[in-house]
């Protein structure tokens, strides 16, 4: 097995075989690809605590809300475990490649923006998207940035920075593009009086 990944070179060889004779460079690249994967199974065990967590805080805030809505969040928590673990299990398999880091990290900010801009489908009465981007919950990404962080790849990092804020003004741009929505760009001139913009930012279109 060693002579085959020799003949075939550093960078097809499978960092999990021993390769005794290997040059600096290959053992170099598997050394990095080992301390990968291990980064790779911190960050998922770092996702599945942080998960547990919110799961509790978000069960007790929204336990008057009924059992569809606490439902909803739950199901939501319990996929991106499945995410986490499904990625973890396969860059240990031998069936791992490059792109599947990057594919993985890019459902995660996919499905996150989702959650952050479109309302709760269960939920008893219906919330304006915009109302959504009033609260804090941008927060949450840099929980899924610190998994990553534990991954050890500067470029899955840098990758993932991106797709946060492409996919984060994509979301934006959605709610702008609701009818119901109230931009600031179409409030016209207010005037520095208080009480012309304190209804307006009250607004849950605004």
């Amino acid at each position: 097995m060693a002579e085959q990944a020799l003949a075939l070179g550093p960078s097809t060889a499978d960092p999990r075989v021993p390769i005794r004779r290997a040059t600096p460079q290959a053992r170099i690249e598997a050394a990095f690809a080992k301390e990968e994967r291990r980064g790779i199974r911190l960050a998922t065990h770092a996702r599945l605590d942080a998960l547990g967590v919110i799961a509790i805080w978000v069960t007790l805030q929204n336990w008057d809300s009924g059992a569809a809505t606490v439902g909803y969040f739950l199901a939501i928590m319990f996929v991106f475990a499945l995410l986490g673990v499904a990625h973890w299990r396969l860059a240990e398999s031998r069936l791992s490649r490059p792109w599947h880091k990057y594919s993985a990290s890019l459902l995660d900010i996919c499905l996150l923006t989702f959650i952050l801009v479109v309302p709760n489908p269960l939920a008893a009465y219906a919330l304006p998207p915009a109302l959504l981007l009033h609260w804090e919950n941008f927060l949450y990404v840099f929980v899924l940035m610190g998994s990553v962080v534990l991954t050890y790849s500067p470029a899955l990092v840098l990758w993932f920075g991106v797709a946060s804020a492409l996919f984060w003004s994509g979301g934006h741009l959605w709610v702008l593009a609701q009818p119901e929505t109230l931009p600031l760009s179409g409030l016209g001139d207010l005037g520095p009086d208080p009480a012309a913009w304190i209804p307006v930012v009250l607004d849950p279109n605004f």
